[in-house]
């Protein structure tokens, strides 16, 4: 609850210092645009990339109960996260990606939230529950295609 809010306040500061030392540093100054992706857009891709997956985690662990083995990982957090909780996840990103665009967020939303439905419901039928490695895999897809999505919206 209160934890979440507060950790999400400090990430967005965080990343207005980073951003802003990015932009005075040698390695902006010294940056490309490759394949038409500006250095300003690589900066803000590669965090929301990031915080999409650990969004993608939290509405993972609010879906389904946990049926993993008592000491994994994923249940310290499955069953024990508030609507609020997936609410302030699920800003951030949309928060950080606000540089690249409407249509960027738009295209990523659905794309994520198929990924989540869908894998969901897989999960839900072969193994009835959620587990800390099911929780990890779905982080590791949603930034596979997050990336997958990304790059040719942003080419265009």
């Amino acid at each position: 609850g209160e934890l979440v809010v507060g950790e999400a306040t400090a990430d967005l500061g965080c990343l207005t210092l980073a951003y802003s030392a990015f932009l005075q540093s040698k390695d902006f100054k010294d940056a490309k645009t490759i394949d038409g992706i500006t250095p300003s857009q690589q900066f803000f891709l590669v965090l929301f990339v990031f915080a999409a997956s650990r969004a993608v985690q939290v509405v993972f662990a609010s879906l389904l109960p946990y049926v993993g083995d008592e000491m994994g990982m994923g249940k310290t957090f499955v069953g024990k996260i508030a609507p609020r909780d997936v609410a302030v996840a699920c800003m951030l990103p949309l928060a950080i990606g606000l540089p690249l665009g409407w249509r960027f967020l738009a295209v990523e939303i659905f794309s994520l939230t198929a990924l989540v439905g869908l894998m969901a419901i897989a999960v839900k039928r072969r193994l009835g529950g959620t587990t800390g490695d099911v929780l990890g895999a779905a982080s590791e897809l949603s930034e596979v295609l997050a990336l997958s999505v990304a790059v040719p919206l942003l080419q265009s």
